[in-house]
């Protein structure tokens, strides 16, 4: 019997909620004994139903990654030292982003190319592996090396954007925003480190490119690579001045990822091709396309900072 194109994108949402908590649980976003957001939230966060929010806790608890308590919600599953529950095999081979940084600060050198609409992401992670410095639960690398490539505000991306209204710059204006502080954010964790906590060196460059990522992009240390392509939603947007709009818009926190590593034993294998060809994609568009962060910076009226994740 043939899948309809309803039941495909119920399990493309469900996957794209599932791998969203799962990076949350192995990055340290969400730690043991911490409360799950409400069904509700969770659900107007990553734009599904209820039922698939259900869904995805269902699975996630019989993997052993939380536990519900009956009257008081849903909590992370405190483990035994070391112990981590093994995700189920997946398009992004049971590797998630999270995973990739904690694994990449645990070297003595961390060299990060990303590309994406904003670097939330990158943010989150960068200050889950700096809070586990700071409480002694891992040792700061001696060198960090991040470059984020960026879009630019003018032109602006095609999305986030309220649907059939392109004057209206409420949506790209509040993105911009978001993107600035979190671009901010990894330099200013970045900075404590190599204050307090022993790092020698860290470097961040930003350069805006007048290109709308449609995928996302992290190039580590030059041998792996997870790849994403965005995912254009529908949804309504609620702002801080009591009005709703319709905004088209991407949710890159819960982006599904596929993960490659480089061979260095077989350069014509398809990861290493692809790393390859990613590797060149990057260094290409960093050195051509883009121009360096404060060359780019566009004025604009102060927006509403809370805004969707990226």
């Amino acid at each position: 019997m043939a899948t309809s194109q309803s039941d495909e994108n119920k399990g493309r949402q469900f996957r794209r909620v599932a791998n969203a908590l799962r990076d949350m649980l192995t990055g340290g976003a969400l730690r043991e004994g911490d409360p799950l957001p409400r069904q509700r939230d969770l659900a107007a966060e990553y734009g599904v139903s209820r039922d698939t929010v259900q869904r995805v806790l269902k699975e996630l608890a019989e993997e052993g990654w939380i536990i519900a308590r009956q009257g008081s919600g849903t909590f992370v599953r405190e483990r035994p030292e070391g112990q981590m529950p093994a995700p189920r095999p997946g398009p992004r081979k049971g590797v998630l982003l999270g995973e990739l940084i904690r694994e990449a600060f645990a070297r003595p050198e961390v060299v990060l190319d990303v590309y994406s609409l904003t670097s939330e992401t990158l943010a989150r992670h960068i200050q889950t592996q700096a809070d586990h410095i700071s409480a002694g639960k891992a040792k700061a690398p001696e060198r960090v090396a991040i470059r984020m490539l960026l879009p630019t505000l003018e032109p602006p991306p095609r999305y986030p954007c309220v649907k059939g209204d392109p004057a209206d710059t409420r949506l790209t204006d509040r993105w911009w925003q978001m993107s600035q502080t979190h671009e901010d954010g990894v330099r200013t964790t970045l900075d404590d480190l190599v204050r307090d906590w022993g790092m020698r060196e860290a470097r961040v460059q930003v350069r805006r490119t007048p290109l709308t990522p449609e995928f996302k992009l992290y190039v580590v240390n030059g041998s792996e690579v997870l790849f994403a392509p965005y995912e254009v939603v529908e949804r309504p947007v609620h702002l801080r001045d009591g009005s709703v709009v319709t905004g088209l818009d991407v949710l890159g926190w819960s982006t599904t990822f596929t993960y490659f590593r480089e061979d260095k034993s077989n350069t014509e294998s398809n990861d290493s091709l692809f790393v390859s060809s990613m590797r060149g994609f990057f260094e290409s568009h960093w050195n051509l396309m883009a121009q360096e962060a404060s060359d780019t910076t566009a004025d604009r009226p102060a927006a509403d900072p809370k805004g969707p994740s990226q």
